[in-house]
């Protein structure tokens, strides 16, 4: 139901992609673009791990804060699955370490 828009970022347990509902009028009241979180099919295979992940997504549902990126939907698509998240612009938490560390007052302030 999602057609992917580029791949955000990837790491040892998937990868994150932003996408878009094909429905429009859907994708206009998730808030446009979404970030899907996909799990290596590896990982979504393990009984265990897609329990976690699930407990996880659900719990993603019913929590609402301004801070927190609200989490839509669970997908699986073949082997895959995801969680469907708001899509937040901006640089990712890797651009804002300087290689040398980060001051207390920078860490503060990010987290803020």
């Amino acid at each position: 139901n999602y057609r992917i828009l580029s791949t955000i970022g990837e790491g040892g347990m998937g990868k994150v992609v932003r996408a878009r509902h094909v429905e429009e009028s859907w994708a206009k009241r998730q808030g446009g673009d979404v970030a899907i979180k996909l799990v290596h099919p590896h990982l979504a295979a393990d009984p265990d791990f897609r329990e976690r992940f699930l407990d996880e997504a659900h719990l993603g549902r019913r929590l609402s804060h301004p801070s927190l990126a609200r989490v839509h939907d669970v997908v699986t698509e073949g082997a895959w699955l995801g969680a469907v998240m708001d899509f937040v612009e901006g640089d990712t938490l890797t651009a804002s370490i300087d290689p040398n560390g980060l001051h207390l007052d920078r860490v503060l302030a990010l987290l803020r």
